[in-house]
């Protein structure tokens, strides 16, 4: 897993695009005072712990997000409505987030 993170790391350094994801994110992030970014060690450890602590919390949580919507269809079509209208078929970025403000609204 490590040569994985470190290669991707190094190539998305090389790179230098922000690709509006959470490692562009992360690569992007500076201390305030030093000024200084995440080192590999430091950008690995999160990358890590994101993958291996949050999968199966995602899981569960989207399991969750799909038994909800089969229960209400009407929400469900409207997001699938608002997905449709905000992305036409592309996959979504950081930046498409505020465009969707049916699918980020709580539904109480």
């Amino acid at each position: 897993m490590d040569e994985i993170s470190y290669a991707t790391m190094r190539e998305r350094r090389e790179q230098q695009e922000d690709l509006g994801n959470l490692l562009s994110m992360m690569l992007a992030t500076v201390d305030e005072e030093t000024g200084q970014g995440l080192s590999d060690q430091e950008l690995r450890d999160e990358i890590q712990t994101i993958f291996i602590a949050g999968h199966e919390t995602s899981a569960n949580a989207l399991s969750w997000v799909w038994y909800l919507l089969s229960q209400h269809p009407e929400v469900e079509a409207k997001l699938h409505e608002e997905v449709d209208c905000v992305l036409g078929g592309r996959v979504p970025t950081m930046e498409d987030l505020s465009k969707l403000v049916y699918t980020r609204d709580d539904h109480r």
